[in-house]
């Protein structure tokens, strides 16, 4: 546990800046929220919509899946 710890702080705190720096920016520059939201608007907004979205999360997955399993099956078949 340790050791992926120690690989993926890296990545983690790269990704928590960048959300930082960009929350920064739309604030202190007032960019227009229907050009570039802050990413707190966008997760507020994911988070009171996922009732909206959860019906439909099943088909899309079902056709990532089939999606995947049919390149997959066409990619091994030509190869």
């Amino acid at each position: 546990m340790m050791t992926l710890w120690n690989k993926g702080w890296r990545p983690c705190l790269v990704l928590l800046l960048f959300f930082l720096f960009w929350e920064v920016i739309a604030r202190v520059q007032e960019v227009p929220a229907w050009l570039l939201p802050a990413p707190s608007v966008i997760f507020k907004e994911a988070w009171t919509s996922y009732p909206l979205f959860l019906p439909d999360i099943g088909a899309t997955l079902t056709l990532a899946i089939i999606g995947l399993l049919l390149g997959s099956t066409i990619g091994f078949l030509i190869a």
